[in-house]
C-alpha cells in the first residue's frame, strides 16, 4: 500500500480539477466552434430543404404556431419547441438563424440596419412594405449528441417541458404560443439563477391576472439529463448546461455570432399595453402582429429571437448519416 501525506493528496487534487477545467474549456471552445462554422459539407445541408426546416414549415397553419416562412422579417432568431408528450419530434428544439453570407455578416453589412436607416418614412416599422426575407438555416445543435449518433443535425438538441406536479401550485403544462423574449432588466440570468435553472432566459408573458410569467428557457442539473426527451419541468424548458449556456451567450450576443443589429433592436410586440409599463396587457399568443388605431404596427426595443412553442405529436424526421 502506497501512503501519501494529506498535503501530497491535496496537490494531486488540484492538479487533477485543474486538468478536468482545462478539458472542459477545451470542449465548450470546441461546441463553439463546431455550431459558429460548420465544415462545408455538413453547411449545406442545415439549409432551407433540412429536413427538420421542412418539418417545421409543413406545420404551417396549426394552433400556436409560424412557420418559418411567414415569420417576421426583423427577427434574426427563432426558437421552435414541441411541447407534445408524446412522438418522434417530442420534447425536441430547433434554433434557426437567417441564411446570410458569411462574409457579409463578418464584414459588418447588416441588412437590417441598412433597410431602417434608408427607409425615412416616419412610420413605426420603419418601411412601407416588408422587404424579401431571408431563408432559415439551422443555427445550433448539440455536436455531442449529433457525432454520437453519427448523423446530420435535424433539430438542435432534446429538451424537458412542463407537466403538473400534485400540491405545487406553480406547476403545470409549458404555455403553447408565440412569444418574445423578455428584455427587461433581470429577465436573463447567466450563470445559477435558483434550484435547477442555469442561463435562464424568461418569455415575455403577464397572465391575465397580471402576474409575470415565470417560464423560462434554461440548463438543468445533471442528474435530469437523463430525462431531457421526455415531459419532466414544473413549467420551464429545461437543456443540458452546454446547450443552455451556448443559447443564452448566441441570444445576447455573447458570442460575437451575430450582429449587434441582428441580436437587439425593434420588434413586433405581442400585447396591446404600453413597453414601459410594469404590467403588460392584451397578450396574443397566436404570433398575429398588432396595430395600433392609426395602422402603425406595435413594437418595442428587445431581442430579435422569437419563440415558437407548439404541440404536434405526428411529426417524424428523417436520419442521415454523416
Amino acid at each position: 500500500m502506497i501512503h501519501i501525506s494529506r498535503r501530497q493528496a491535496t496537490r494531486a487534487l488540484a492538479g487533477a480539477i485543474t486538468a478536468g477545467l482545462g478539458m472542459l474549456a477545451l470542449g465548450a471552445s470546441a461546441w463553439a466552434e463546431n455550431n459558429s462554422a460548420p465544415e462545408p459539407e455538413l453547411a449545406a445541408l442545415l439549409k432551407a430543404d433540412n429536413p427538420g426546416i421542412a418539418y417545421l414549415e409543413s406545420l404551417d397553419g396549426i394552433d400556436t404556431f409560424v412557420a418559418p416562412s411567414k415569420i417576421d422579417w426583423r427577427y434574426e432568431t427563432v426558437i421552435y419547441i414541441n411541447l407534445a408528450t408524446k412522438g418522434k419530434t417530442a420534447q425536441r428544439m430547433w434554433v434557426l438563424h437567417r441564411d446570410r453570407d458569411e462574409q457579409n455578416a463578418s464584414a459588418g453589412l447588416d441588412a437590417i440596419g441598412t433597410l431602417i436607416a434608408n427607409a425615412g418614412d416616419g412610420q413605426t416599422d420603419g418601411l412601407t412594405s416588408e422587404p424579401a426575407k431571408l431563408p432559415w438555416r439551422l443555427g445550433m445543435w448539440d455536436p455531442v449528441y449529433w457525432d454520437k449518433h453519427k448523423q446530420v443535425p435535424t433539430y438542435s438538441w432534446l429538451v424537458s417541458t412542463g407537466r403538473k406536479y400534485p400540491g405545487d401550485k406553480f406547476s403545470g403544462p409549458t404555455p403553447a404560443g408565440v412569444f418574445n423574449l423578455d428584455e427587461r432588466r433581470g429577465r436573463q440570468k447567466l450563470g445559477f439563477y435558483s434550484a435547477g435553472m442555469y442561463d435562464a432566459m424568461f418569455i415575455d408573458l403577464h397572465y391575465s391576472s397580471g402576474r409575470r410569467s415565470g417560464v423560462a428557457l434554461h440548463g438543468t442539473t445533471p442528474s435530469q439529463y437523463r430525462k431531457l426527451g421526455r415531459v419532466d419541468s414544473h413549467g420551464c424548458i429545461r437543456m443540458h448546461k452546454r446547450n443552455s449556456r451556448a443559447l443564452f451567450n448566441r441570444v445576447l450576443g455573447r458570442d460575437d455570432a451575430l450582429a449587434d443589429a441582428q441580436v437587439k433592436g425593434e420588434v413586433p410586440r405581442f400585447f396591446r399595453s404600453s413597453p414601459s409599463k410594469s404590467v403588460r396587457r392584451g397578450y396574443n399568443r397566436q404570433g398575429e402582429l398588432l396595430y395600433a388605431d392609426d395602422g402603425s404596427l406595435l413594437t418595442k426595443d428587445g431581442f430579435r429571437t422569437l419563440v415558437v412553442m407548439f404541440k404536434d405529436y405526428k411529426g417524424q424526421l428523417p436520419k442521415i448519416a454523416r
